[in-house]
């Protein structure tokens, strides 16, 4: 696993800009919160194209789910969402131990891994309410995490990585 963020490929720059944005999404003012979410997520996945970044974002984005500091606990829940519903060529991988791995498998197999997290989260907001009911039905629907863009044979992939028998995308 890469240890430096300046290593770490996203949209635009490089990563090291990532851990004050996820740092600031416990900050007590809205606006620098939403600044950051939207900061973090164009660098991670912009108009729902992966990047490396997106993966390495997960698990601090699963410890803000758990950190009682971060009292906001929408903008963790949605990004997790984009991430888990975002795609990226077959060709893009990302090296877990010894294994290459293509990125939107890796990163859905990294956020079901955190499911009890998710479940066991306390929202009391409306807004965070919806975007973790909207983060568990999509983890509960796999059929639903494949773009028109993913091959079949890509969708197949993802569902074996799951556990998941092919008709369960309707493939």
């Amino acid at each position: 696993m890469k240890n430096k963020w300046s290593d770490i490929k996203v949209s635009f720059g490089d990563g090291n800009r990532i851990p004050a944005l996820l740092e600031n999404l416990k900050n007590n003012n809205l606006q620098e919160r939403e600044k950051s979410y939207w900061d973090l997520t164009n660098l991670t996945v912009l108009q729902s194209d992966l990047y490396e970044g997106a993966y390495y974002i997960i698990d601090p984005l699963i410890a803000l789910l758990e950190d009682s500091l971060c009292k906001d606990k929408f903008y963790p829940l949605d990004i997790l969402y984009e991430i888990f519903d975002g795609s990226a060529p077959s060709d893009v991988k990302i090296e877990i131990g010894d294994k290459a791995t293509q990125l939107p498998i890796a990163c859905r197999n990294r956020i079901i891994a955190n499911r009890r997290v998710i479940e066991n989260v306390r929202v009391s907001t409306e807004k965070e309410v919806k975007a973790k009911d909207d983060l568990l039905t999509l983890l509960d629907n796999p059929k639903d995490m494949f773009p028109s863009e993913h091959s079949k044979e890509n969708a197949k992939e993802i569902l074996k990585s799951l556990g998941l028998p092919p008709s369960a995308g309707g493939l």
